[in-house]
């Protein structure tokens, strides 16, 4: 499991206790009793990012207890990586696909023109210099 991954597993278990709770404040201990394949330090730098990106406020007391909760900003990235993920169930094309799309055009646009010069080269080649009449046009 990436920290991309592990950084969404925090945030949504935490919209889930702010919808119940808004002012409660959950304790690496029991989050770590609840998400078992979660480690300590994994949890602690994690949170650490998190709270760096301001999308949780954390209490730190010492290195073996903290105590966490979301705000707006990490309510927000929730709610934008599920709407993203929405669209792209949805079929609508995200702007990465668009770029990746025109790539392979081009890609294919660019290889049969490639393959055009290359046999025109041959062609003139074997007869002494003249182009025949259909590779004339390059369109």
């Amino acid at each position: 499991m990436d920290n991309k991954e592990i950084r969404l597993i925090i945030l949504e278990y935490l919209i889930d206790i702010y919808y119940d709770d808004p002012y409660y404040d959950v304790a690496n201990t029991d989050f770590l009793k609840e998400n078992p394949k979660i480690t300590e330090i994994q949890l602690k730098s994690n949170i650490k990012y998190l709270e760096e990106k301001g999308n949780i406020n954390v209490n730190w007391f010492g290195d073996d207890l903290y105590l966490f909760r979301i705000n707006s900003f990490g309510i927000d990235e929730v709610e934008n990586s599920k709407d993203k993920k929405s669209q792209n169930i949805s079929g609508k094309k995200l702007p990465n696909d668009i770029v990746y799309e025109l790539i392979n055009e081009t890609y294919d646009l660019v290889t049969e023109n490639l393959k055009r010069i290359n046999t025109m080269q041959k062609l003139k080649k074997a007869r002494g210099g003249e182009i025949p009449y259909p590779f004339l046009k390059i369109n």
